[in-house]
């Protein structure tokens, strides 16, 4: 993977991590780069969260000291979020 900005990630990354995401097997471990660009989110709003953004994020790999998601964890999750009906 590139070695991201902790702030921003540019469009140019954000496509070069899409490419190297596409037909990786779902049990393969993401970090904060990745959920970035998979969510919306800052790199370092994900890293400094803490579990402030439990809601805004998918669930983690419990146990682990670095802050991983599993990818087909990640895609099932953002595809529920595809389904929920929004409040008006």
């Amino acid at each position: 993977m590139p070695k991201l900005s902790t702030t921003l990630v540019s469009l140019t990354e954000r496509a070069q991590i899409l490419r190297q995401l596409e037909g990786l097997p779902p049990e393969t471990l993401i970090g904060p780069p990745e959920i970035a660009v998979l969510t919306g989110h800052q790199v370092a709003t994900i890293r400094h969260s803490r579990g402030r953004l439990h809601h805004q994020l998918p669930p983690r790999v419990a146990g682990m000291t670095l802050m991983r998601w599993r990818l087909g964890d990640t895609l099932a999750w953002l595809r529920g979020l595809e389904t929920e009906p929004t409040a008006r």
